[in-house]
């Protein structure tokens, strides 16, 4: 069959087209469900301890025990530092699954500033973190927790945080 080159005007949407054939170099995945929470705002910032602050979590429940779930993260951390010169905050990513809880991946100096003029200063700023989690392995529901975990600063807040959730059934690599 020759190729037809159809123009912009060309195509009649409302009718059925087949196609047999090969399509060389595309492939795809099939995005089962989107979960996304945002709770915190601008009006009220979480204040993150040394210890490790939740600044936002999410619940999905996998509809396969093969799927693969990729939480993305978008949060705007604000430190700031009286007199030294250094202040960071890292952070963590946690699942809970039927009350256990691990840590996915541990992200060091997640936000992190260093001057030399002994001044007070701060760093706002707004991070995009994302995490494929291709073990979970179940479907009970799972709970994606942020913590963020103040190091060097004297203050350190989280003025909002995002979080979304695809559960991904196909994945071609």
């Amino acid at each position: 069959m020759p190729f037809t080159l159809l123009k912009p005007d060309g195509i009649d949407l409302s009718q059925n087209f087949t196609f047999t054939g090969t399509v060389a170099g595309v492939s795809g995945g099939k995005i089962n469900q989107i979960v996304h929470e945002a709770t915190n705002s601008n009006s009220s910032a979480v204040s993150v301890s040394t210890s490790g602050t939740s600044v936002e979590t999410l619940n999905i429940t996998p509809s396969a025990t093969n799927s693969k779930i990729l939480v993305q993260v978008y949060i705007q951390p604000r430190i700031s530092d009286g007199s030294d010169s250094n202040a960071k905050i890292n952070m963590d990513l946690k699942r809970t699954i039927s009350g256990s809880t691990s840590t996915l991946e541990s992200v060091t100096s997640f936000a992190d500033y260093r001057v030399g003029n002994g001044q007070a200063d701060a760093l706002e700023c707004a991070l995009f973190y994302q995490y494929m989690d291709t073990s979970h392995n179940t479907t009970s529901a799972i709970t994606y927790d942020v913590q963020l975990t103040n190091i060097l600063s004297s203050s350190a807040s989280c003025r909002f945080a995002k979080m979304t959730a695809f559960e991904v059934l196909a994945w071609v690599t």
